[in-house]
Order: structure tokens, then C-alpha cells, then sequence
């Protein structure tokens, strides 16, 4: 049970190094580094130094990637569907990188501190900024930003992913989702008095954030964060004055609301055809709609059978369904989503309290539901980084009311 000081030392720096390997666009470091981390923590077991002291989410994950497996065996075998083998590796690499990592932080004496994921997560979004801005720079693209070329169509928009970075992702809709999961981390840990951020830094690092996401054109991850951002920026006027408080209150409302209506105005021009990436996925969802119940539904049809359905039945070039749980109960079937769905249910009831419950709800599920319920498989890399991170918070927050 006692590991060194060093070796903790060691690890939180090993852990936040994978995390921040998600981010590596050309070499896929993060899988040969999840894997060290799940083969670690096996050793730790085996030696002893590991408390497994199992919650009902650790049960319901587990469940969630044995099912995975027999129904990878149903579709490959028996259905004879075309199943994604690599995706399969994924999901099973993702999510036990997600319990290891619970297991190594929750059943040890291992300590995070809290000014080095303080640092880590600055750094994670100046070095998202310098990447993006060198693009624009680059590519002299503000100009074109400025004159609303770039955003004229989702097509437009994709003149970001023309240039190559090393930060990020090769897809901007990606690389934008992955940075404002991590954002939306920091944002959360703004509202607590614990983590001692200085008002001007976390004015600054809070700025940097809201410019690369604009600046990556996502509307996706633009709406996610306008969420937290509009929570803190109200949470934090929460000790003025009454008088004082209504009355900012009032004029900062109608102020965001002018606000929020040229950048809409901007950002967001929606075309009922199917060169708009928002209109494409309301295509997708109805066709899957009117097919899925023709299906194998119950147990499901298999991992990557959803590019199938999309590519050789409705003649579009996707690789998923656009949405986290309609992917996976076309792919999974019932059995699948209800596992899956139980799974965040009690993750988040395991770390939510009924103190915090506003900030969690603001600034973590609802900017969530906005990106998975638009984008993602539900087993990505940067969904577990982002789970992960909140394990870690967790534990600091934990840690530091039994100091009180």
C-alpha cells in the first residue's frame, strides 16, 4: 500500500504526460503510454499495493467492455457483419485505461497536487492557442476570418484542416471537441476557492480559451463552452451585494444576449442541404431511425457497423453516427446502451454532491451531453482523458475537506 514519494512524483507526472499525449496529431503515442499505465497498474496489484475497492461504476464499465467483446464475436460470426476491429481495440484500450488509472488513484496513498494539474491544464490551452494561431498566421487566414469568408459554410470552415499541426488533431471538428473537453475542466476548477488560481492568470488563461475555440470554427464546441463560461461568469458575482448583483445581473444578460446574437449571426450559418455538416447529421439520425428497428437492435449490429450503414445504405462518406448513444445502440444494441448509460450515471453520481451539484451540471454534464450528443463514439481518447481528469479532481477535493 505505500508507495515512495518519488515514485508518486513520478506517476502523476507519467499520467499527466498521457493525458497530455492525446493531443500529439502524427505519432499515436497515447496508446503505447495507455498501455504501459494499465500494465503498471497490474503490477501494482499483483504486488499488493493496490486497495481495489470497487464502485458500481467499475462493475458497470467492466460489464460494458465484456459485452463489447461477445457482441463483437455475435457480429463477426454469426450476423457475418463487417465489424471495425480497431475501433473494438479502442474501446477496450480507452475504458481500461479509465478503471486502471481509478484504481491506482483511489486504492493508493498516490497524491495529485494542485497546483501541477493547475499548470498542466494552462498548458494544455497555450499550447492549443500558439498551435492555432500560427495557423492563422500561417496560412494568413484573419483576413478571411474577419471578412466572414471563413465562416460563410461548414465547407469554408475546413480550410483549417488544409494546414498541417502538430497540436491538435487532423480533423478541426476533433481537434476543437478534444481542446473544449479540457477547457471545460479548467473553467469547472475556476469556480472552486480551492485551487488558488490568481484572478488575473485565470482571466488571461480563460481568454486564450474562448480565442482558440472560436478560432477553430466547431460550432459543436463553441456552443459547449458558452455554457460554463455564461455559469462562471454569473457564479463569480455571487458574493456582490444584492442591489448590486441584480443590477449587473440584468445589464450583463442583455449584453450576452447581443452578444450571443452577432456571434450566431457569424458563426452559425445553417443551410438546409447537405454540404452542412447540421443538417447532415439530422439526415443521418432520420434514415437511422426508420432502419434501426430492422436490425439486430437488441444485442446490436457491431462495432463500426454504423459507417456501414451510412456508406453502402444511405451513400455518405461517415464514419459514425454523430451521436454517442445512438452509435452505440446501433452498434451495441440494447444491451450496450442501457450498460453504457448506467455506466455515466453512476460515475458522475459517485463524484457529484449535492453542494456542487449547479457547478457540475453547468460547467461538466451539460457541456458534455452538447458534444457527445453531436459528435464522438463514446469511447474516444479524449472523453476518457476528460473522465479522468475529474477522478483526479475528485480526489484532491476529497483530500482536502478531511484537512478541514
Amino acid at each position: 500500500m505505500n508507495l515512495r514519494n518519488k515514485s508518486n512524483t513520478k506517476y502523476e507526472l507519467f499520467i499527466y504526460f498521457v493525458l497530455f499525449s492525446i493531443f500529439i496529431r502524427d505519432f499515436k503515442i497515447y496508446i503505447p503510454l495507455f498501455v504501459l499505465n494499465i500494465l503498471y497498474v497490474i503490477y501494482l496489484i499483483f504486488k499488493k499495493e493496490i486497495h481495489i475497492n470497487l464502485k458500481k461504476w467499475n462493475i458497470t464499465l467492466a460489464l460494458f467492455i465484456i459485452w463489447t467483446v461477445i457482441n463483437t464475436i455475435i457480429a463477426s460470426f454469426i450476423f457475418k457483419h463487417p465489424v471495425y476491429y480497431l475501433n473494438v481495440i479502442k474501446l477496450l484500450l480507452n475504458m481500461s485505461f479509465l478503471l486502471s488509472t481509478y484504481f491506482v488513484v483511489d486504492g493508493t496513498n498516490m497524491k495529485f497536487h494542485k497546483k501541477t494539474l493547475v499548470r498542466f491544464l494552462e498548458f494544455i490551452i497555450l499550447i492549443n492557442f500558439i498551435q492555432i494561431i500560427y495557423i492563422y498566421f500561417d496560412g494568413k487566414l484573419f483576413n478571411d476570418f474577419f471578412s466572414g469568408a471563413l465562416t460563410e459554410s461548414s465547407d469554408a470552415a475546413y480550410t483549417i484542416s488544409s494546414y498541417h499541426n502538430i497540436i491538435g488533431a487532423e480533423n478541426k471538428n476533433i481537434w476543437a471537441t478534444k481542446f473544449a473537453l479540457i477547457y471545460m475542466i479548467y473553467l469547472y476548477i475556476c469556480a472552486f476557492d480551492n485551487f488558488n488560481i490568481n484572478l488575473i492568470e485565470k482571466i488571461s488563461f480563460i481568454i486564450l480559451g474562448i480565442v482558440t475555440v472560436v478560432l477553430l470554427l466547431s460550432r459543436t464546441a463553441q456552443v459547449a463552452i458558452i455554457i460554463p463560461i455564461v455559469f462562471l461568469a454569473f457564479y463569480s458575482m455571487r458574493n456582490l451585494n444584492y442591489k448590486y448583483r441584480i443590477g449587473i445581473y440584468a445589464v450583463s444578460g442583455i449584453l450576452f444576449l447581443g452578444a450571443l446574437f452577432v456571434f450566431f449571426d457569424k458563426f452559425f450559418h445553417l443551410e438546409f442541404n447537405m454540404t452542412d455538416g447540421g443538417f447532415t447529421r439530422l439526415y443521418i439520425w432520420k434514415e437511422f431511425i426508420i432502419s434501426v428497428f430492422d436490425t439486430h437492435f437488441i444485442v446490436g449490429n457491431g462495432i463500426g457497423y454504423s459507417a456501414y450503414f451510412i456508406q453502402d445504405i444511405l451513400g455518405r462518406f461517415e464514419s459514425n453516427l454523430h451521436n454517442v448513444f445512438l452509435n452505440i445502440f446501433f452498434e451495441l444494441g440494447i444491451i450496450g446502451i442501457v450498460l453504457y448509460i448506467t455506466f455515466i450515471i453512476q460515475f458522475f453520481k459517485d463524484f457529484i454532491t449535492r453542494k456542487n451539484i449547479l457547478k457540475n451540471l453547468f460547467m461538466i454534464i451539460f457541456p458534455m451531453l452538447a458534444i457527445v450528443c453531436l459528435q464522438y463514439l463514446g469511447y474516444d481518447n479524449d472523453l476518457v482523458v476528460t473522465l479522468t481528469l475529474l477522478i483526479i479532481i475528485n480526489m484532491i477535493m476529497k483530500k482536502d475537506e478531511q484537512r478541514i
